[in-house]
């Protein structure tokens, strides 16, 4: 405890605020969505620091003090704003706010999925560089390189996709050609190094390859017409699927459960065709009705029953108390 000479002239307090906005929603795909949030500052008072809480999706951020005599500062700007390590800021010297000035946060989001798949792109790259050396080290090991004619047929196949999603940016007011050219040169850039482009689970994947899977499902099936399926497992029928187990096993397992091996005609297979192939499409099958909800999975290959969304609890009525007089 270090006591002062003389007694203070003013007494001070430390105090915390926030500067809260739960109302927004970013549109998916805007690559730069404005967010504002305001706080009045009702006495005098020193702003020593601020925090900038944006999540993956931030972009950049800035705070302006505006003075009762209209005057604007801008008292912190973060042009590059990164997740990772940018917490808090201190500042130097305490900036004065007289009572009556407002204190304003201007933050923008990028929800183009631009930015969270470099980010997750080179975590992925690094952790994955270490295991492929391991196992190129390896003579038994072969690897499967994708013909250039195959990768020109995909890229057909997924022409007309591009286009619809070109057309959905365009009608939200998004330079959709300016979005996808960038991502290309991502991909182009990281593939130059040797690298593949994998989204790293800390950063959600699971949401994007469930949204993808939904979309490529819908052109093949309609989910409804595969209640049969729906019903074995809402019925307490369970699935799960070893990693170790060869694809005769699998496909034994996948029999048991009526009508899902023959749904994977929709997908072109045939009753005769290699028994890899047939569990793959009924995985595809397993995993599209996971994508609309229809039935749950585990991480480890199980699937089951949705669970029932729970109603919302009735409100409780205040119970009426007697007064009691005192005297």
């Amino acid at each position: 405890v270090v006591l002062a000479p003389e007694a203070p002239s003013a007494r001070r307090q430390t105090r915390g605020g926030r500067i809260v906005n739960r109302t927004f929603v970013i549109p998916s795909g805007h690559p730069n969505y404005e967010v504002r949030g305001t706080s009045d500052v009702e006495r005098d008072t020193y702003l020593l620091s601020m925090g900038t809480h944006m999540h993956v999706r931030g972009k950049d951020a800035t705070y302006t003090v505006i003075y009762p005599d209209g005057r604007r500062e801008v008292v912190l700007d973060v042009p590059r704003y990164d997740f990772n390590w940018q917490l808090r800021y201190q500042l130097e010297e305490p900036i004065f706010m007289p009572k009556g000035s407002v204190l304003e946060a201007e933050f923008h989001y990028d929800n183009s999925g631009a930015n969270l798949a470099k980010l997750a792109g080179q975590n992925w790259a690094e952790i994955e560089l270490a295991g492929q050396k391991v196992m190129e080290s390896k003579s038994k090991n072969k690897f499967h390189v994708i013909p250039a004619s195959e990768v020109a047929k995909m890229k057909a196949a997924s022409a007309s996709t591009i286009d619809r999603w070109l057309k959905e940016m365009k009608d939200k007011g998004l330079d959709g050609d300016a979005m996808l050219a960038d991502a290309r040169a991502m991909v182009a850039a990281v593939q130059g190094a040797g690298r593949t482009v994998m989204v790293h689970e800390n950063f959600r994947w699971q949401s994007a390859i469930r949204a993808a899977i939904a979309a490529v499902f819908e052109q093949y099936f309609d989910h409804n017409s595969l209640q049969q399926l729906v019903q074995y497992f809402e019925l307490g029928g369970a699935l799960k699927l070893s990693e170790e187990a060869r694809s005769e096993e699998l496909l034994k397992q996948l029999r048991k459960i009526q009508g899902l091996v023959e749904s994977t005609s929709h997908l072109g297979f045939k009753p005769k065709d290699k028994p890899g192939l047939l569990v793959a499409g009924c995985e595809f099958v397993l995993e599209g009705l996971y994508a609309h909800r229809k039935i749950n999975r585990s991480e480890e290959r199980g699937f089951y029953a949705e669970e029932p969304l729970r109603p919302e609890p009735e409100p409780r009525q205040p119970v009426p108390r007697p007064r009691r007089s005192y005297q």
